[in-house]
């Protein structure tokens, strides 16, 4: 996850915590769900790009491998890991 500069939210009914350490109010909970439509009771994966733009919403749960998979072939991945092959020396 640290490769791909993955941040991670995790909302719950009354407070949203951000990659298992800060806990935000409920008002800021609320505003994430306002803002990305998620009910109360619902349950939602939604992969923010880092343009800003919702690149993958599923009410299921993702593995880790389908999401690191998901994200690999976004051209801005796919151009981070062009320079980092290249920086290693490696080029394709």
């Amino acid at each position: 996850m640290e490769e791909r500069d993955l941040i991670t939210y995790i909302v719950l009914k009354d407070n949203t915590f951000q990659d298992k350490k800060s806990i935000f109010s409920p008002k800021v909970t609320q505003e994430l769900r306002d803002q990305y439509q998620i009910g109360v009771e619902e349950f939602a994966v939604i992969l923010i790009g880092k343009d800003g733009g919702e690149k993958l919403r599923t009410d299921e749960v993702l593995s880790l491998n389908s999401l690191c998979q998901t994200i690999d072939v976004m051209p801005m991945r796919r151009a981070e890991m062009n320079n980092q092959r290249k920086k290693r020396g490696y080029h394709r």
